[in-house]
């Protein structure tokens, strides 16, 4: 997992809050997470370092599901691999031999 942008927030449930949001991206769910109105979050958002923090939440949450994302992919296509030379061996055995034929040119 990636590291944490910084959180400038002055309370505790303004932290617990930010932990949250960090995870779901929705205002409501991580309110609740976190003990408080959905109002007070929207009310909190009147001082500026607390939007600054919110901002930096977005950016970790949108940087740990690109890692999540591209993790999935590689594991993806890793299994489609070991797939088709399941499949089909000698399919796969040629298309080999024809890669490293090419190379050698």
């Amino acid at each position: 997992m990636l590291e944490k942008a910084s959180t400038p927030a002055k309370s505790e449930s303004q932290k617990r809050f930010l932990d949250a949001y960090r995870e779901t991206m929705r205002v409501a769910s991580a309110a609740r997470r976190a003990g408080v109105h959905r109002a007070t979050v929207y009310r909190w958002r009147a001082d500026q370092e607390f939007v600054e923090a919110m901002k930096a939440a977005v950016l970790d949450y949108l940087r740990d599901s690109k890692a999540w994302a591209q993790a999935w992919e590689d594991e993806r296509r890793r299994w489609r691999q070991e797939r088709e030379r399941a499949r089909h061996p000698m399919r796969c055995a040629n298309m080999a031999r024809a890669r490293a034929a090419i190379r050698r040119r």
